[in-house]
C-alpha cells in the first residue's frame, strides 16, 4: 500500500516558472512500531541480544532532515553517527526515539 502523497504546483512569475513539490508520507506505522519497542525494553538500554536499538526513522524523515539541514546524501552517509544523534536529538522527531538514554542533551 502506497502511503505517500505528492502534489505539484507550478506557479510563474516574471522571473520564469517555479515547480513546487511537496511530498507527504503517513508515518503512523513506524510511530507505532517505535512506541511497542518503547514498551518492550521499558527503559532499558538493549534491545534483542544487546543491540543498541537508538531510533526508528522511516526513510521520509531522513529526508525531512537532509532537507530542513542542508545535508546531502554523501554528508550523511560520511558521518551517519552525527546526523543519528541529531536527529534524536530533534524535537520534531522524538516520537521515532526508542532509547533516549543516547540522545545528547
Amino acid at each position: 500500500m502506497d502511503r505517500s502523497k505528492t502534489d505539484i504546483a507550478v506557479t510563474k512569475d516574471v522571473s520564469g516558472y517555479t515547480l513546487f513539490v511537496k511530498q507527504e508520507t503517513d508515518v503512523t506505522k513506524e510511530l507505532e512500531e517505535a512506541k511497542a519497542i518503547r514498551a518492550e525494553i521499558g527503559g532499558q538500554n538493549t534491545y534483542g541480544k544487546s543491540l543498541r536499538h537508538l531510533a526508528h526513522f522511516p526513510p521520509s524523515a531522513i529526508t525531512a532532515y537532509l532537507h530542513a539541514y542542508n545535508v546531502t546524501v554523501a554528508e550523511f552517509e560520511a558521518d551517519k553517527r552525527l546526523h543519528v544523534m541529531r536527529m534524536m536529538a530533534d524535537p520534531n522527531l522524538q516520537a521515532f526515539v526508542i532509547n533516549p538514554y543516547f540522545t545528547k542533551k
